[in-house]
C-alpha cells in the first residue's frame, strides 16, 4: 500500500534547483524523487546524532 502524499511548495535559489536538475538528469530519476531521497537521508543522518535526538525529545515533550 502506498503512503499518502502531501504536496509542498517552497522557494529555492535558482542555482540550487539547477544543480538538482543536473543530478536528477544524470541519475535518470525525477527531481521529486531526488529531493525525497535527499530529505530522507538528511533526516536519517540527524536521527543518528545523539545531540539532535536529545533536542528532538525535549521539543516534542513541550
Amino acid at each position: 500500500m502506498s503512503e499518502e502524499k502531501t504536496r509542498i511548495e517552497f522557494d529555492a535559489p535558482t542555482s540550487l534547483v539547477d544543480r538538482v536538475d543536473t543530478v536528477a538528469e544524470v541519475l535518470d530519476i525525477p527531481r521529486t524523487q531526488l529531493l525525497i531521497d535527499a530529505l530522507e537521508n538528511k533526516l536519517d543522518e540527524l536521527a543518528a546524532e545523539e545531540t539532535f535526538r536529545r533536542r528532538y525529545r525535549c521539543d516534542r515533550a513541550r
